[in-house]
């Protein structure tokens, strides 16, 4: 059984209808936020510090300067930490049963661990 080949037959509401699904999908906001970020790149990478290069994106100092900000904040609440347990345990420990002393000195040992690997650390890149 042959089928006829039919030829397409566009009609003015077609292609009407096709250039109205063209121009959503050139002004949906994933290619309008592309369109922005190409034409806008180099104050945007000012703004948030990526560089845009040839090879694509490049990330600047900005990451490793979070993350040095975020480690020192870390340390500072760890070493808070210890000294609130170092107190309590002073001024509390005839008030605390055994079990929540030997709990509180593990917490100590275990933010001390801590601290000396991040410095440990920190010393190895500083040599590095």
């Amino acid at each position: 059984m042959q089928f006829p080949i039919q030829p397409v037959n566009i009609t003015s509401d077609s292609a009407l209808i096709w250039i109205i699904s063209i121009g959503q999908l050139i002004l949906s906001w994933p290619v309008i936020s592309l369109i922005i970020v190409i034409i806008f790149r180099e104050k945007i990478s000012n703004i948030i510090g990526i560089e845009f290069n040839q090879n694509g994106l490049k990330i600047k100092t900005e990451l490793s300067r979070l993350s040095n900000s975020t480690d020192e904040i870390t340390e500072v609440m760890a070493k808070s930490r210890i000294l609130e347990l170092e107190v309590t345990l002073k001024n509390m420990r005839d008030k605390l049963n055994g079990d929540e002393i030997r709990r509180m000195e593990k917490q100590i040992e275990e933010f001390g661990k801590l601290l000396a690997k991040r410095e440990k650390q920190r010393l190895e890149r500083e040599t590095k």
